[in-house]
């Protein structure tokens, strides 16, 4: 299979995902005037529903597209979620106002953001196996970076787009109805991203762990897969915390962090600044993760993962202890250049997590110990991230904050914690990159 093409259908699904997740956050305030109902953020039952809703739908498609990954293909998985987020785009683009349908178009949008949030579950973590599952083990680091840079990329374009169109309407130059273009252009790149997806061919894990044989087969996969998850625990553990403790990091430092600096670092004065950092992350966060991933192939992972871990959690406790009341625009420019650093050196985690996963059921497997925690830790970093703030240096959360990365440390300094649980050994022979 070709590099490129392979390299362009990993990423382009995450890229464009994450820009759909972020676009909607960003521009949540002309998304509420315009789909929700008057007197919203007084309602509590309203927020309520918008907020738990959507947040239920991940973990849930993160479970059915892991099943379906193993039932169907890896690759009948990422054609189908990036179809979804699709459909939810464009119908986002084209829905009635709350003004000319009421309580309908208020429904239809929370269900549009149920669809886009499980969807989302289903591409993040089934990229990163299929890129892993169509590698040779002496390059598997650099392929499947591409999925990490994937994310970063949307990260990237939301924050330039969603800004740009913000400065144009509060300019007056557009008006709030605007907002909807970048939802035609997530629906315009997601129809690119699945005609790419649709030549490429299936990873031989799937063909040679489906159960063709078993009567029920979705039985058999579910019980294939918790025999696998007894005989892996320590391994999967792992595989849990590495993920979620990266998810949480990247949800408190790069998307909420930036605008608290905003309402109380007093060398922040416009919106401009917080954006920038975010911009000057994602651009430097970009360059270096297929260059780390390519060096993780050269001599070892373990090296950078725990150099990862270490400067991860330095740069989290600077910013509560000092950064988020005391610091200069350059020194937070400087700071975000390192959080860049620490972020691709830990991106190598989530390459190790993925051979770390048992030989068969991976995709379910994956869906439970790399889809679950993505978003649990994602979700609850919000409020875990203002408790924190609050009680800073007396917080009992300081210690759950630097546990985590410590055990992940103990773990990684062992000889053989990063040896596959499977090693891949086929009986067919394996689809060759060119």
């Amino acid at each position: 299979m070709n590099r490129k093409k392979l390299f362009f259908a990993g990423a382009i699904g995450n890229a464009v995902e994450v820009f759909e997740v972020l676009i909607y956050a960003f521009l949540q305030p002309y998304i509420i005037s315009t789909f929700f109902p008057p007197g919203y953020k007084e309602n509590n039952l309203l927020f309520f529903v918008t907020l738990i809703l959507p947040f239920l739908a991940k973990p849930f498609g993160a479970l059915f597209f892991g099943i379906l990954g193993d039932l169907r293909g890896r690759k009948f998985v990422l054609e189908r979620s990036i179809v979804l987020s699709g459909i939810s785009c464009a119908l986002i683009a084209i829905l009635p106002s709350y003004a000319t349908m009421g309580m309908f178009s208020f429904t239809c949008i929370i269900f549009l953001r149920c669809l886009l949030g499980f969807s989302l579950s289903g591409e993040y973590n089934n990229s990163f196996l299929y890129l892993a599952e169509h590698s040779e083990p002496k390059s598997r680091g650099f392929i499947v970076s591409w999925a990490a840079f994937g994310v970063c990329l949307g990260i990237l374009m939301a924050t330039l787009a969603s800004f740009s169109m913000m400065h144009f309407i509060e300019s007056g130059l557009l008006p709030v109805w605007s907002f909807r273009l970048l939802f035609i252009f997530s629906t315009i790149n997601l129809y690119f991203g699945f005609k790419a997806r649709k030549t490429l061919a299936e990873t031989a894990d799937f063909f040679i762990s489906f159960p063709s044989s078993a009567p029920n087969k979705l039985k058999a996969i579910i019980v294939q897969a918790g025999a696998e998850m007894k005989s892996s625990v320590k391994s999967l553990c792992k595989v849990f915390f590495i993920v979620g403790f990266g998810s949480h990091i990247t949800y408190s430092l790069i998307l909420y962090a930036p605008f608290y600096l905003l309402k109380v670092n007093p060398g922040i004065t416009s919106l401009k600044q917080p954006v920038s950092l975010i911009i000057y992350y994602a651009i430097l966060c970009c360059t270096l993760i297929p260059l780390v991933g390519k060096l993780s192939d050269l001599i070892g992972r373990k090296f950078l993962f725990l150099s990862g871990i270490v400067l991860s959690t330095a740069l989290y406790l600077l910013f509560f202890f000092k950064l988020a009341n005391q610091s200069s625009y350059m020194e937070l420019i400087i700071f975000y250049f390192l959080v860049a650093i620490a972020d691709a050196l830990y991106s190598t985690g989530e390459i190790e997590a993925v051979e770390s996963l048992p030989g068969h059921m991976r995709s379910t497997i994956n869906g439970i110990f790399m889809g679950v925690p993505a978003v649990l830790f994602g979700a609850l970093s919000l409020p875990y991230f203002e408790m924190l703030l609050s009680k800073i240096p007396l917080s009992p959360l300081v210690s759950l904050t630097i546990a985590i990365p410590l055990f992940l440390i103990i773990l990684a300094s062992k000889k053989k914690m990063f040896t596959p649980h499977y090693v891949y050994r086929y009986e067919l022979e394996k689809v060759k990159i060119k």
